[in-house]
């Protein structure tokens, strides 16, 4: 008798959950039911960001077996024109998906600017970061499609779609804009600044008109500057106007450093607390002695020497020389032969701990440096459509930037 008393108590909870299924769809909540499974992933479904859970301090054999070193160094992609073209600012839709999946099967994950100089680079243990920047406001970045959706193609729908298959694939980067671009449309340019605000992309500076600094005077440059802050901030005040991209990485003919990093025109003051350059290699980490925020060097994503699969293949065979995330964005781990690397003053000032382990490094690998890059002639003058022979001196500090030492600042 109690065995058969059990069999129907089981048999009511069997089919309980039928029954309430049949019920929502008798009372009209089937419908509801199916569409919500059904219906593609809008904007305001995304899960923008999600919950970090609390780091946890590694012990020492998950030290030995991650390896974090929070003193290597940080790719920062550069992108233009998300179509196919033969100059090497093109990179087609087909070849940015493959840039992303190989990115993310190597263990790179993104992090925004943000997280990068205010050294609080948030991500898993064993995870190794990586910036996207997008120049110019192109069309080809951001697109709308005639039934208002955003275009699958374009840089932005890309990311999305991969977002939505990858979780762990945050929706991070830098559109370093130019107004008078606005993405191809200039009655959607705000609508489209607010709009890769909402989803966790940052608005940064990248003058008004594009115009190259070595063609300007020094009052020209900073009505460049001052414009295209002045345009930015009154479209998006949340964008991060104080960093700051040179357009085409051409540097003042005046050689005065300074007048990127602070200056004036009319009643427009501007104030930028990060310069980028146009290539020059991997980023020391912003603890590094040899990160100098007003010259930070990123990556050319294109095939070809010193292109984007040039240097992260070369990463992959230094491993050494990579950052890798511990997990805990309030410390810096590293291995306690590359203690020397760290700027301990930077440690201090930004309430950072230190924390050390002992796993060797070879000799060759101590260095802070990256290689140089091998042909940069010729990819200054593919950037610019130009010969080899009229690029030089185009880019001042592009070669070796990050071999040399932080002293060039905006005191020069």
């Amino acid at each position: 008798m109690l065995q058969y008393t059990r069999y129907l108590k089981h048999s009511f909870h069997g089919l309980l959950v039928p029954l309430t299924l049949v019920g929502i769809c008798l009372f009209g909540g089937c419908n509801r039911l199916t569409t919500s499974l059904t219906k593609p992933i809008r904007l305001s479904t995304l899960s923008i960001a999600s919950a970090t859970p609390l780091p946890t301090k590694l012990t020492q054999a998950e030290l030995e077996r991650i390896r974090p070193n929070e003193v290597g160094f940080i790719p920062i992609l550069e992108y233009h024109n998300i179509h196919s073209g033969r100059y090497m600012t093109c990179r087609s839709a087909a070849l940015f998906r493959e840039d992303i999946e190989r990115l993310y099967r190597l263990g790179y994950r993104p992090i925004s600017m943000k997280e990068y100089l205010e050294d609080r680079i948030d991500l898993p243990p064993g995870k190794k970061p990586v910036i996207f920047t997008f120049d110019d406001a192109l069309l080809s970045q951001f697109r709308y499609l005639p039934n208002g959706r955003i275009d699958p193609n374009c840089a932005v729908g890309i990311l999305m779609r991969f977002h939505a298959l990858h979780p762990d694939w945050a929706l991070k980067g830098v559109f370093f804009v130019v107004p008078t671009n606005a993405f191809g449309s200039r009655h959607q340019f705000q609508k489209k600044l607010l709009t890769l605000q909402k989803m966790g992309f940052e608005i940064a500076n990248h003058t008004y008109d594009h115009k190259y600094f070595n063609h300007l005077s020094d009052t020209g440059i900073e009505k460049e500057i001052a414009l295209g802050k002045a345009l930015i901030d009154k479209l998006d005040p949340k964008a991060e106007t104080s960093v700051f991209a040179i357009p085409g990485g051409c540097t003042p003919r005046s050689h005065h450093w300074w007048i990127m990093c602070r200056g004036r025109w009319h009643n427009i003051a501007y104030n930028n607390q990060a310069i980028l350059l146009a290539a020059g290699g991997p980023a020391p980490a912003p603890c590094s002695r040899r990160f100098n925020p007003y010259r930070i060097p990123r990556i050319v994503a294109y095939n070809g020497p010193d292109g984007l699969w040039t240097w992260i293949d070369w990463l992959q065979k230094h491993p050494q020389k990579v950052y890798i995330s511990d997990g805990d964005p309030n410390t810096i781990t590293i291995p306690t032969d590359l203690s020397d690397l760290v700027n301990k003053k930077h440690l201090a000032l930004e309430g950072l701990t230190l924390q050390s382990y002992g796993l060797p490094i070879p000799p060759s690998s101590r260095h802070i440096a990256v290689r140089r890059p091998l042909h940069a002639s010729h990819l200054l003058a593919k950037l610019h459509h130009r010969k080899p022979v009229k690029a030089n001196g185009l880019h001042m500090g592009y070669s070796g930037e990050i071999r040399k030492s932080a002293s060039g600042n905006c005191n020069n």
